[in-house]
C-alpha cells in the first residue's frame, strides 16, 4: 500500500519491480517523475487519480500486462514514452483537458484497436502511435494542427482515418506501412507532403489532395494503388522521386497552365499512361520534358 498522504513518486522508484502486479495510487498523488514504474512487467492493475497533474517520460513503459489505462484530468500532456510497449493495453481513456501527445507515447500498443484523442489535442508527437499493429480506427481532434514524424507509422491494419481541416504539419513517414488504409484526403492547410508519408500503403486508391499544398516530398506514395492522381494548383514543388514508383498510376490531372520545372526522375518507375492538362495548354507540355516522358 502506498501512504495515503503520497504526493510525489521519484525516478526509477518501482523500476523493473517485476513482481508488482498492483498500483492502487492515493488521492493525494500529484507527480510521477520518469521511470517510476518502468519495467513493471506483472502489473495487472493501475489507478491514476485524477489529481496527478504531472506523469514523467516512461514512467509506464514496458508494463506489459496492463490492459486498461484511464488518463487523470488533471494531466494536461502526454510525455514522451509514457505508455509505450503496453501489449496489453486494449483501451486507453483520454480526457478533454489533454492538449498534446510526445513523442513514443504509445509506442508498440499491439493490443489497441480504437483510439479516440479528445478535440484539446494540437499536437501529437514523433511516433506516437508507431506499430500498434492492431489499431483500426482513429478518431483525430478537430483543432489538431500537427502531426510528428511516424505517427502511424507501421499499423499494419489502420482503416479509418481522417485529417481535419485544422491541420497543418505533417511530419515524414506519418502513415508508412499502413497497408489497410483505402482513402485519405490532404488538407490545404498542409504546405508539404512529406517524405515517404504514404510509402507502402499499399491498399490506398484513394488519395485527395487539397488547394493549398504546395510542395510534394521525395518517394511519397511508393507502392499505392492510387490510379488517378490530381495535383492542384498551388503545389509549386515537386521534389526528387515526388511520383516515383507509383506502380498503379494511371492518369495524371494537373492544374498548371504552364508546366513546372521538374528533374527526370519525378517519374522514376511510375507507368503513367495519361497527362490530363487544363484546356489551351496541351502545347506547352507536349514541348516540355514531363510531356515527353
Amino acid at each position: 500500500r502506498f501512504p495515503s498522504a503520497l504526493i510525489s513518486i521519484g525516478d526509477n522508484a518501482f523500476r523493473d519491480c517485476y513482481h508488482l502486479s498492483e498500483a492502487i495510487l492515493p488521492e493525494s498523488l500529484e507527480h510521477i517523475a520518469p521511470n517510476a514504474f518502468r519495467g513493471c512487467t506483472t502489473m495487472k492493475r493501475l489507478h491514476l487519480p485524477d489529481g496527478i497533474k504531472q506523469i514523467g517520460e516512461w514512467a509506464f513503459c514496458g508494463c506489459t500486462m496492463l490492459k486498461s489505462i484511464k488518463i487523470p484530468t488533471g494531466i494536461t500532456q502526454i510525455e514522451d514514452g509514457v505508455f509505450s510497449y503496453l501489449i496489453a493495453a486494449e483501451n486507453i481513456t483520454f480526457h478533454e483537458n489533454i492538449q498534446s501527445i510526445g513523442k513514443h507515447a504509445f509506442l508498440c500498443c499491439p493490443s489497441l484497436r480504437t483510439v479516440t484523442i479528445p478535440d484539446g489535442v494540437t499536437t501529437i508527437g514523433f511516433q506516437a502511435f508507431k506499430q500498434c499493429d492492431n489499431l483500426r480506427e482513429v478518431h483525430l481532434p478537430k483543432k489538431l494542427v500537427s502531426l510528428g514524424e511516424g505517427t502511424f507509422a507501421a499499423c499494419f491494419n489502420l482503416k479509418d482515418i481522417s485529417l481535419p481541416a485544422t491541420l497543418s504539419e505533417m511530419g515524414m513517414g506519418i502513415f508508412w506501412d499502413c497497408r489497410l488504409m483505402k482513402e485519405i484526403t490532404i488538407p490545404g492547410g498542409v504546405k508539404k507532403i512529406a517524405d515517404c508519408t504514404f510509402l507502402n500503403c499499399s491498399s490506398l486508391e484513394k488519395l485527395t489532395i487539397k488547394d493549398g499544398v504546395e510542395t510534394i516530398g521525395s518517394k511519397p506514395f511508393i507502392n499505392t494503388k492510387v490510379s488517378t492522381l490530381a495535383i492542384p494548383e498551388s503545389v509549386c514543388v515537386l521534389d526528387s522521386f515526388a511520383l516515383s514508383e507509383m506502380l498503379h498510376l494511371d492518369t495524371l490531372q494537373v492544374a498548371w497552365k504552364k508546366p513546372l520545372p521538374i528533374q527526370a526522375n519525378i517519374l522514376a518507375s511510375t507507368p503513367m499512361k495519361h497527362l490530363r492538362v487544363p484546356r489551351g495548354s496541351a502545347a506547352a507540355y507536349r514541348q516540355a520534358e514531363v510531356g515527353k516522358e
